[in-house]
């Protein structure tokens, strides 16, 4: 997972026997870090599929539009978060 293929990368590469007899597969890696963004991820609750395809329209609408503004204030969060991670 990476921005800009800089930093500290985690990669994995599964295979069909590294899934489940439900088809779902996991993995972990535990980062050593200042960095705390767990507050973004336990804050947030389970999202209806409505929700979502209505947030997605909104997103596809500012960009269809070219609202800069909109796009920005849409993304605050993780532009705050990716500027706390990848600050050099």
């Amino acid at each position: 997972m990476s921005t800009t293929d800089q930093g500290k990368l985690f990669s994995i590469e599964l295979k069909n026997r590294d899934f489940g007899p439900n088809g779902k597969a996991s993995a972990a890696k535990e980062f050593k870090s200042t960095l705390d963004f767990r507050r973004h991820l336990s804050e947030g609750s389970q999202a209806k599929e409505s929700d979502i395809l209505a947030y997605a329209e909104k997103i596809y609408t500012l960009f269809a539009k070219k609202d800069a503004e909109g796009i920005l204030r849409e993304s605050e969060v993780k532009i705050n978060d990716y500027s706390k991670a990848f600050a050099e």
